[in-house]
């Protein structure tokens, strides 16, 4: 049941979006499928917040291949809630997009490129190995970039321009770092680089990598100052596609950063002080960045709030 649990949270979104590609025709299937979908990964999430709430911690390797040469998977209880917060986004924005789809096709595509993006949240979710974080970093921005042309339009192509080619910068800081990180320690592996960390005798390339990396994460949460990217991009897609990029696409970024300041630097020091410090600026400048389109506002407010502090 636990090994069931520990790839749910992938297979679930993964399943949908496929039996719904091949029902792609009919718009009720797929949107059946997509709110099904969305409500089982709901209640494994539940699951694995009530058994990371009693201590356990759900891990494995895929192949059989033992760490650091196989691709491991975690789950504690920050990738338990975090899953769980997810589902339940994904399955609000989805009853809202079923609410008000008045396209037929857009319809159809909102739901199929919701279940990809909740693939590839999931999935960096629950990894513990930076280069497999990269994958399903582009696993939910391919997603995510459908998403946010949806519908088509000067205005929406130039806003989808502004974040791809942003978004399409800090990967590749993110792909640059982590071949910086591999060539410096020989490992990508969270837990062994932790164990490097720890122990005072890292190699020489090894923290400026790091940092690289976390500037690159920090890009993707929209983060003080390298935020401007967010308030250009995030108004000009659909409401429903505005509301589920506020609740869940940021949130990643933030993910990653806290795992792995958090994993390589666990004592309190200048690296959780920084961000702590960069958190509170992003909250408070961030609120002078909010969208200009009224219909969408609170939606994304409340979808923002969801995901930062729970449901209400």
């Amino acid at each position: 049941m636990n090994h069931f649990l520990l790839v749910a949270p992938v297979l679930i979104p993964l399943t949908c979006l496929l039996l719904a590609l091949i029902g792609r025709r009919h718009l009720a299937l797929v949107r059946a499928l997509s709110l099904a979908g969305a409500t089982l990964l709901l209640l494994v999430g539940i699951q694995l917040v009530w058994l990371a709430a009693g201590g356990t911690v759900l891990t494995g390797q895929v192949g059989g291949w033992q760490a650091p040469f196989g691709i491991s998977l975690v789950i504690d209880r920050l990738s338990a809630v975090m899953i769980a917060i997810s589902a339940l986004i994904g399955l609000v924005t989805l009853l809202y997009g079923v609410a008000r789809d008045n396209d037929r096709r857009v319809g159809r595509d909102f739901h199929l490129f919701v279940q990809g993006l909740l693939t590839g949240i999931c999935g960096a979710f629950i990894t513990a190995d930076i280069f497999n974080l990269y994958v399903w970093f582009e696993v939910l921005l391919i997603a995510s970039f459908a998403l946010m042309a949806l519908g088509g339009g000067k205005r929406r192509l130039a806003g989808s321009m502004t974040y791809v080619a942003l978004n399409l910068f800090a990967t590749l800081i993110f792909l640059l770092a982590a071949g910086m990180v591999y060539g410096a320690s020989g490992t990508l592996n969270m837990g062994e680089l932790a164990m490097i960390m720890r122990s005072g005798e890292a190699p020489p390339g090894v923290t400026p990598a790091l940092l690289l990396m976390l500037l690159s994460f920090a890009i993707k949460a929209a983060l003080f100052p390298v935020f401007g990217w967010l308030p250009a991009t995030y108004h000009v897609a659909l409401t429903a596609v505005s509301a589920v990029f506020a609740g869940l696409l940021t949130k990643v970024g933030v993910y990653a950063l806290i795992r792995l300041v958090t994993l390589l630097w666990p004592e309190q020091g200048l690296p959780h002080d920084l961000l702590l410090w960069v958190a509170c600026a992003t909250m408070l400048v961030g609120v002078w960045a909010l969208p200009h389109k009224p219909k969408c506002g609170r939606f994304c407010l409340f979808i923002s709030s969801v995901a930062y502090f729970g449901p209400p």
